[in-house]
């Protein structure tokens, strides 16, 4: 839609989180004249509409929604028969400021980081290149220019209804999440998978380990597979080039054959802007991770507090588990708010160590209990009231057995306790500096 339709126009915006207050933002200094309502249950946003009935949006001819809010509600459906219109900030910013290339990101699990390490390899080059989009910094935010190279991060929450063309897309994973926002986990794969609908010959680069992506790609005729032998691969611990080595995972900052498998896609789109593997290599191996991804927070000379908060379903929980397979012991936190989604294959796919220790807290955790039961012969298992708790049972059973990684991987969401991923990480770095601090201390004592 372009910022024309909008005006004369009864409009709202729906949802004042970042990403609401920075399309408030831009349409201040595009459309000054416009003075669109606030919808926001937030009592401490006194100018806001606090209710979202459908009678309340179907005052509004056009409602900007906040990617989190979920478009399968019965009210957004009744408000969109009697007429109103729901439109994306990520569309609108396609429709008006798209310049320069764009190439997105999407998937269960690595979009972040891939997001990133791809914007940071560009910008270290020389390119005018910015990431934005899920990774924090608003998409309506970002200022484009003809020779700007953007890296867009698209949840599935922003992949739903977009209707812009992208340059290129990586897809690193695809597995079930967000199935209440989504109404099940066909919609998610679909929805997931949208801004290939709008592209022609770009190149989408898919995984060649991951039965999902191809089955839900299959339609696309441009398709290029990264991780593969004849090309960019990963062997143990170790990216390679066909038969020649070219980084190992213990040069970089980064945790988990999972980043090299997505840095295999990184590299297969920088060929396709001429850029040299080799030339990439010293910025891969100088890139510092994003917060709660992997991130070890706290240590002493014996024990390594990781937080992967991140890692809020139980296929990304199996990925962070995979990226430790020669701790002495590994303390596993997990749990948390119940979204819905099963364990059984969780508990499937598990390669049980007798190193393993699992911490099992949340409003979800009979689910884990369920789906750990079959490998209790192998695996030690405690069940904790919440994290605050299985952090310190955790970290006192590594100091205790001697040498270990207690790893935060909860598999689920925060908001049976915390406010988000990112809150519960920090609290969880917050337990552990103490812990460590106390321990070291006692140490040298």
């Amino acid at each position: 839609m372009e910022l024309k339709e909008l005006a004369g126009k009864k409009v709202a915006l729906w949802g004042m989180g970042v990403e609401g207050r920075a399309v408030q933002d831009y349409l201040r200094k595009r459309l000054p004249a416009l003075q669109p309502a606030i919808i926001d249950n937030n009592p401490k946003i006194a100018d806001a509409i606090h209710k979202d009935d459908a009678d309340t949006l179907s005052q509004f001819e056009i409602i900007i929604k906040s990617p989190g809010i979920s478009p399968n509600t019965e009210n957004v459906k009744e408000a969109q028969r009697r007429g109103t219109q729901f439109i994306s900030a990520t569309n609108l910013w396609f429709a008006n400021e798209r310049r320069g290339k764009i190439f997105g990101v999407t998937g269960t699990k690595g979009k972040s980081t891939t997001t990133s390490l791809l914007a940071y390899i560009l910008k270290g080059l020389g390119y005018n290149a910015a990431a934005a989009g899920n990774i924090g910094i608003p998409l309506i935010s970002h200022e484009a220019a003809d020779d700007s190279i953007t890296i867009l991060e698209m949840s599935s929450f922003q992949s739903t209804g977009f209707k812009g063309v992208l340059d290129g897309m990586i897809i690193t994973s695809l597995f079930p999440e967000h199935m209440d926002w989504h109404n099940g986990e066909e919609n998610y794969f679909h929805d997931k998978m949208t801004p290939l609908h709008n592209m022609n010959d770009q190149p989408v680069f898919i995984p060649s380990n991951s039965v999902r992506v191809d089955k839900y790609t299959s339609f696309y005729k441009n398709r290029i597979v990264y991780n593969q032998p004849d090309s960019f691969h990963v062997r143990g611990s170790a990216l390679y080039f066909e038969d020649k080595e070219l980084l190992n995972l213990a040069d970089t900052n980064l945790a988990g054959p999972h980043n090299l498998a997505n840095i295999c896609g990184i590299l297969k789109l920088c060929e396709t802007l001429g850029i040299k593997a080799e030339d990439t290599l010293p910025f891969i191996k100088s890139y510092l991770p994003l917060p709660h991804r992997l991130q070890t927070i706290a240590q002493t000379d014996k024990l390594r507090c990781v937080d992967d908060s991140i890692a809020t379903s139980p296929y990304a929980a199996l990925a962070s588990i995979a990226s430790f397979p020669e701790e002495d012991n590994l303390a596993i936190i997990m749990g948390g708010y119940d979204r819905g989604i099963s364990w059984d294959e969780f508990g499937t796919l598990l390669k049980p160590e007798p190193n393993m220790h699992f911490f099992v807290m949340g409003l979800n955790r009979q689910k884990i209990l369920d789906a750990l039961a079959p490998h209790k012969s192998i695996v030690k298992v405690t069940t904790c009231e919440n994290m605050i708790e299985a952090t310190k049972q955790g970290f006192y059973y590594l100091a205790q057995s001697g040498k270990g990684v207690l790893l935060l991987a909860p598999g689920s969401p925060s908001y049976d306790q915390f406010n988000s991923y990112a809150e519960r990480g920090d609290k969880f770095k917050e337990i552990c500096t103490e812990l460590a601090q106390a321990l070291n201390k006692e140490d040298a004592a």
